[in-house]
């Protein structure tokens, strides 16, 4: 009987390896599934925040007002800057947020590369985001690499990049 039970040993390791295995391969499954989820939550989130920056900008007759004067040259007044400076800043938070969630792999890089082109554009090459001037003046309190980030992109619209 002993005997007996001794020969089926090897085919219970293989069967033990082969559930290790799919254990495993489970387990790599569900973690891919969790980041893409994680990543598709990150996404949201900007969509939404970005959502709620715009329904700001449309509904608040002062804003929308200030951001109408400063697209037609006319000059603001120091509340008025500050509603619309106030507004480039928490683009800038949303800026930063999604470069440090793409630095932790929470956002893919196709997203990060269309959120970054977005923020570019609304921040940095539109003509009513913000002045360097403005960006230099508080740069200090955001990470250093998303600082230097931004930087970059500064030095590239400057030399017509």
């Amino acid at each position: 009987m002993q005997a007996n039970a001794k020969s089926w040993v090897p085919y219970a390791e293989i069967i033990a390896a082969f559930g290790v295995v799919v254990s495993l391969l489970f387990v790599g499954y569900e973690l891919n599934r969790n980041n893409a989820i994680q990543q598709a939550a990150t996404d949201n989130l900007l969509y939404e925040m970005q959502d709620s920056l715009y329904e700001s900008a449309s509904t608040n007759t002062v804003l929308a007002t200030s951001t109408h004067k400063l697209e037609s040259g006319e000059e603001l007044t120091e509340a008025e800057t500050t509603q619309i400076e106030t507004q480039l800043w928490r683009f800038m938070n949303m800026w930063e947020m999604a470069y440090n969630r793409y630095r932790e792999g929470l956002l893919s890089e196709q997203k990060w590369q269309s959120w970054n082109r977005s923020f570019e554009f609304e921040l940095i090459r539109f003509p009513t985001g913000m002045p360097k001037e403005l960006w230099e003046s508080a740069r200090v309190t955001y990470g250093v690499e998303f600082a230097e980030h931004v930087d970059e992109v500064y030095r590239r619209v400057e030399s017509g990049l």
